[in-house]
């Protein structure tokens, strides 16, 4: 089987935006569900910047998504940005998680169904180091009586996995800048000088089209944190939710003129 995919690295709420609201999951390939203690840990991992497994998906000839492999990881990602666990947690970890970098691969061309299991198998020992190969010799024929015993699939080998390379961010966990808290104070500053104090609400700086107000806001930043963005206030603009989880690491005016220009 001759597999074609990239890896690319996205923040949360980027990916979630991207692939995950309408991805395609197959329930054949799901191993129960997790507790929330589990669901919470898995966070804390991201959190912490620990390694774990990426999530593997098919982008299928007609454009669809489809998940290989990660169902729960997933899940839990798209109920954290739906605010299912946002109970749980508080404003710094919120924030903490939205700067978090996860690691994708995409699979490209319509994969059969019968081959899901070979690629989910390969996909594990590739990322155990472990190399499947066909056998070198036959089997021993099996003993009459004995029916003999029906092959197994090998796993294909990883020379027979084409990567391709593609733009993507290029930004490794070890050099990524934690995002700092936005004092109210500064909040304040920020709504009075581009909006004005004596407006209690007005469009979104960058789409335009979502309401704000002086008490529900986000502060985003021009030049992204990642980018040497500053938190002060030149830096800032009152903006909605929704942009502001959408630019993830990308300069405002970038994102403003490839959206909403």
């Amino acid at each position: 089987m001759d597999t074609r995919y990239t890896h690319t690295d996205y923040y949360l709420p980027e990916l979630y935006n991207k692939l995950l609201k309408n991805i395609s999951v197959n329930c054949k390939y799901i191993n129960g569900t997790w507790s929330l203690h589990q669901k919470l840990e898995y966070l804390n991992f991201i959190k912490r910047g620990l390694p774990l497994p990426p999530i593997v998906i098919n982008k299928t000839d007609d454009d669809r998504y489809e998940l290989i492999d990660g169902c729960n990881r997933i899940n839990i990602i798209c109920d954290f940005m739906l605010g299912g666990l946002e109970n749980y947690m508080n404003a710094a970890s919120k924030t903490a998680l939205e700067g978090t970098l996860m690691h994708v691969y995409i699979i490209y061309g319509t994969v059969p169904d019968a081959d899901f299991k070979i690629l989910r198998r390969s996909f594990h020992g590739l990322f155990a180091g472990f190399v499947g190969a066909p056998p070198t010799s036959p089997p021993t024929p099996p003993t009459p009586p004995t029916p003999p015993t029906p092959p197994t699939p090998s796993l294909p080998p990883l020379s027979d996995i084409k990567i391709i390379t593609e733009k993507k961010i290029i930004i490794h966990q070890k050099t990524k800048i934690p995002k700092k808290l936005i004092h109210e104070a500064l909040k304040t500053g920020v709504w009075n000088r581009y909006i004005g104090a004596e407006k209690g609400s007005a469009p979104c700086t960058v789409c335009k089209q979502t309401q704000i107000t002086q008490r529900e806001f986000d502060t985003g930043h021009v030049i992204a944190e990642i980018n040497g963005g500053t938190t002060h206030i030149d830096n800032l603009r009152p903006i909605c939710r929704k942009c502001n989880l959408s630019m993830g690491a990308q300069n405002m005016e970038v994102f403003r003129k490839k959206y909403f220009s």
